[in-house]
């Protein structure tokens, strides 16, 4: 119980420690707020997200656009949006590439064969586009009018933002998988799990190894609450490099752990349970075993 103790308070400064750093609260040497900058950037360039800034320009918040379907030509400006993107912030060079144009003819074989809209004047620019009376919903395959209403307007939503066949979502989808967001985003990834990295073991040491280290017994806060200390393997007071080797040891099994999502705690927790002495792999390293303190006799050496 103490155990589970000790790593639950371990968790809760480490996350708070981590959204100081996330924050931008704490400073520790480096941080990601220049790789978020640039993520938000490059979002805000490809013309497919809402962005929201505070008066001097800072970036508050970034998300995919939503339909309106109280406004009858919100389907212009999903319109307008993806024909940005595909001719203006996919590199222009690319125009020639088989890629690229499979790319945009996907949305615009879409558009033909479903008739949302009449196109014209394909460029740059579009610059004619009529909703049709009557057009398809990709989610169902199913034809609706205008004098049909609300099925009729999610038609045309469905067209742009459907989660599988939405032109919306396709250009989205080819964003999020082009080189330089994915770079972006892999940077933040791994400064994030390296930033959690520092946190735990930050928090390991001050409220685990740090106690280990000055108590005589080798007992962290919860477990001297609990009347719980620890001798070597033979029942003797404990010497410096037990607690040096153990503090250590712990120190390096809750960090690795960041990396290796918890594992090497599970295979501590299952050789604590599994042996008969009930000792971990903690315990073995350091060569020690836990005792009642007050109903045990601690040898001296």
């Amino acid at each position: 119980l103490s155990g589970i103790i000790d790593m639950t308070v371990v968790l809760l400064l480490a996350i708070g420690l981590f959204m100081l750093l996330a924050n931008g609260a704490v400073d520790i040497g480096f941080h990601n707020l220049s790789y978020k900058i640039s993520q938000f950037s490059l979002q805000e360039k490809s013309g497919l997200f809402d962005i929201t800034k505070d008066s001097a320009g800072n970036y508050l918040g970034v998300a995919p656009l939503t339909y309106d379907l109280t406004k009858e030509d919100d389907y212009k400006r999903f319109t307008e949006k993806i024909n940005y993107y595909y001719f203006n912030f996919v590199e222009k060079e690319n125009k020639s590439n088989a890629e690229f144009n499979k790319k945009y003819m996907l949305f615009d074989e879409i558009t033909c064969k479903n008739a949302i809209f009449s196109i014209t004047g394909i460029d740059d620019e579009i610059t004619t586009y009529t909703l049709l009376d009557e057009v398809t919903d990709v989610s169902t395959n199913k034809k609706y009018t205008s004098s049909d209403g609300e099925n009729y307007k999610n038609a045309i939503a469905n067209f742009f933002i459907d989660s599988n066949k939405g032109v919306y979502n396709l250009a989205l989808t080819d964003f999020t998988s082009c080189e330089r967001f994915v770079s972006i985003q892999n940077r933040l990834q791994w400064i994030e799990r390296l930033e959690v990295f520092i946190c735990v073991a930050i928090s390991t040491f001050a409220f685990i190894s740090l106690p280990v280290l000055l108590n005589k017994n080798g007992e962290t806060a919860m477990m001297h609450i609990f009347g719980i200390c620890f001798v070597d393997s033979y029942g003797y007071k404990l010497k410096w490099r037990h607690r040096i080797i153990r503090s250590i040891v712990v120190l390096v099994l809750n960090s690795v752990s960041v990396f290796l999502f918890a594992f090497p705690l599970a295979v501590n927790a299952i050789v604590y349970l599994v042996t008969p002495s009930k000792r971990s792999i903690v315990d073995f390293a350091s060569n020690e075993t836990a005792i009642d303190r007050k109903t045990s006799v601690i040898l001296e050496a």
